[in-house]
């Protein structure tokens, strides 16, 4: 449940949603797909199957959790694990209708519990700096968060032990 009341599932992603994360795609702005992608991308089937395939996880090295409303999915939140040990990088996509209702923080939450289980203990992402929401999510989520600017992008770290729990 979000703070205004509505009922969010939030569970593991599995391959089956493939087709709920492109239909997805279809509902997001040209803003959002931007600063998921950090360049301009058309409403096109390439890039709805890009989405879809975030729906392939082996769950460990790479990991996601959905948030469903009325069997569709209304946002994502992912880590992949790269060539350093116990970091991962995250990556959180939220449908518009749904964005600034407290889903990201829940979402981010979730997946730093689940990261930990997985013996991930720093997440780390590039944001692009004019991505505000994004930006105050992560100082919001994560205490003493490490960032640095590089070329217009926020590249952000942060220890998972620095969580702030969301209720």
């Amino acid at each position: 449940m979000l703070e205004d009341g509505a009922a969010v599932l939030i569970r593991a992603v599995v391959p089956e949603d493939a087709a709920r994360l492109e239909r997805m795609f279809y509902r997001l702005s040209s803003n959002s797909i931007y600063f998921w992608r950090f360049v301009p991308v058309p409403h096109q089937p390439y890039w709805a199957a890009q989405m879809g395939a975030m729906a392939r996880v082996d769950g460990a090295d790479h990991y996601a959790l959905v948030a469903l409303v009325a069997g569709e999915i209304v946002g994502i939140a992912r880590y992949d694990r790269g060539g350093v040990p116990g970091e991962a990088e995250f990556a959180i996509v939220i449908e518009d209708a749904w964005q600034q209702r407290g889903l990201g923080k829940r979402l981010m939450t979730r997946l730093v519990l689940e990261a930990g289980q997985h013996q991930v203990s720093v997440f780390m992402a590039r944001i692009l700096g004019e991505n505000r929401r994004a930006l105050r999510l992560v100082a919001a989520l994560f205490a003493g968060l490490q960032s640095q600017w590089v070329s217009g992008e926020c590249q952000v770290r942060s220890p998972l032990a620095l969580l702030r729990p969301v209720a």
